[in-house]
């Protein structure tokens, strides 16, 4: 008999109760893997059609939708190091040796019965699942990206040639469903907010701000007076990060997990920010500043320069969450995002360690961190489970990664990558932010 797996669940802890919870199970209660041909994740589905847009008589036909190209380069080949978990787990559920032909008719009809009685399950439909776990916002995105036009900001940068986000179409933007009061309902969360507050004075955080007025000034060399940001940029809100963003304060899947305390441990099972944002991070940006600047000449012998001394103080921020709904792996492992079936998801415990250990990593990086922190890439099973061991399509969980989202989306040619935004918090500033730019010559 194979070895059981412990593992979590959202469900009801009795007969009598109302509302789900997430439990944790192990020993006899563990689940077990299942090894069987054809017992595996499907990409068989598709999103209905998009929907074509109107063209006036004398416009030309809009060109089809291709699909988007992976742009990471293939890796090299090499034998794969023999996982020893996995490798216990077969021995586990390897059958007694018997007379060959008998085994063999044995083990085929076995596999056949068994097949039958499982209901696949097609990555589409991970939706569904979603929705039987309640993780509203999560079950939005989902389908958003599925049904999307294929995209991704990703791209291979020409000067480094890593692999590096870009700017986002306006329609593959969220600006309206993420809201802040829906994240502080977790009280991790919250903290990390305000630890962004309290981190906007700091030495890593005046010099981010005064790098970000450098570059203003050098692009408006005679703005003086009042600056409102975001209506400087017109209201994109790309812009306000991409030139005001001075300041971050990460959040990692712990921080959005639900603590479930089980075997007298911390455990953390999924809810549903991390169903939706998995990590991300909020963000400081200048929202309202005044610019004070004495423009001058100065007539030196090989010619006359232009000069001006600047003063800045900084009276407002915006305080936002920003997140990229993407399957973009920044390493060679890909990201594990649970067990999934209609019925909802499963957690390995290993996977909520590995929660735990990002952290660590990043109360050590809350500086300028920019890292891909994956959630399960140590050893996992790489096999559906069933929690019951009947093999019924309800109690068979799948896994799901990462680089499943990416096959998909070169398969069907659709899977829209958007930016998230949460709604912005404007905050006056208790001390404001002065900045003496000096003297700049030209």
């Amino acid at each position: 008999m194979a070895e059981k797996i412990p593992y979590l669940r959202n469900t009801f802890k009795s007969s009598f109760a109302i509302v789900k919870a997430w439990k944790y199970f192990e020993g006899e209660q563990g689940c077990t893997p299942v090894v069987l041909d054809g017992i595996c994740l499907r990409f068989d589905q598709s999103p209905p059609d998009l929907p074509q847009p109107e063209k006036a008589d004398n416009q030309p036909a809009a060109k089809p939708v291709t699909p988007v190209a992976k742009t990471v380069e293939p890796a090299v080949q090499k034998p794969k190091p023999v996982d020893p978990v996995v490798s216990l787990l077969a021995w586990a559920i390897a059958q007694p040796a018997a007379p060959p032909a008998q085994s063999e008719k044995k083990e085929s009809a076995e596999k056949v019965a068994s097949t039958k009685k499982v209901e696949p399950f097609d990555l589409y439909e991970l939706p569904i699942g979603m929705r039987a776990e309640g993780f509203e916002v999560g079950e939005k995105f989902a389908r958003r990206w599925f049904n999307g036009r294929a995209y991704t900001a990703f791209a291979r940068s020409q000067k480094t040639g890593d692999i590096v986000e870009g700017r986002y179409d306006a329609d593959m933007i969220d600006a309206d469903t993420v809201k802040l009061a829906w994240l502080f309902k977790n009280e991790r969360i919250k903290e990390k907010y305000d630890d962004l507050l309290s981190r906007v004075h700091n030495n890593s955080a005046i010099r981010e701000v005064r790098a970000r007025f450098v570059r203003f000034l050098l692009n408006n060399p005679t703005f003086s007076g009042t600056l409102d940001t975001l209506n400087f940029h017109n209201g994109d809100l790309q812009d306000l990060h991409s030139y005001f963003e001075f300041q971050l304060s990460p959040v990692s899947t712990y921080d959005t997990a639900v603590n479930i305390g089980a075997s007298g441990a911390s455990v953390y099972a999924m809810s549903d920010v991390s169903a939706s944002l998995g990590n991300f991070a909020f963000y400081a940006a200048v929202a309202r500043a005044t610019v004070k600047q004495d423009i001058y000449n100065r007539y030196m012998p090989n010619g006359t320069q232009y000069c001006r001394k600047a003063k800045v103080e900084i009276t407002h921020i915006y305080a936002y969450a920003r997140d990229s709904y993407s399957f973009h792996d920044a390493g060679s492992a890909s990201q594990y995002l649970g067990h999934w079936n209609k019925s909802g998801v499963v957690i390995m415990p290993n996977a909520a360690a590995a929660s735990m250990a990002t952290k660590q990593l990043l109360d050590a990086t809350s500086g300028r961190w920019d890292a891909s922190i994956e959630l399960g890439n140590q050893t996992y099973p790489p096999f559906p489970v069933d929690v019951v061991g009947k093999l019924l399509g309800r109690d068979v969980y799948y896994p799901v990664r990462n680089r499943d989202f990416q096959d998909w989306r070169t398969k069907k040619g659709r899977g829209g990558d958007f930016l998230i935004y949460s709604d912005r918090k404007l905050v006056k500033l208790d001390a404001p932010i002065f900045l003496d730019m000096g003297e700049i010559c030209q």
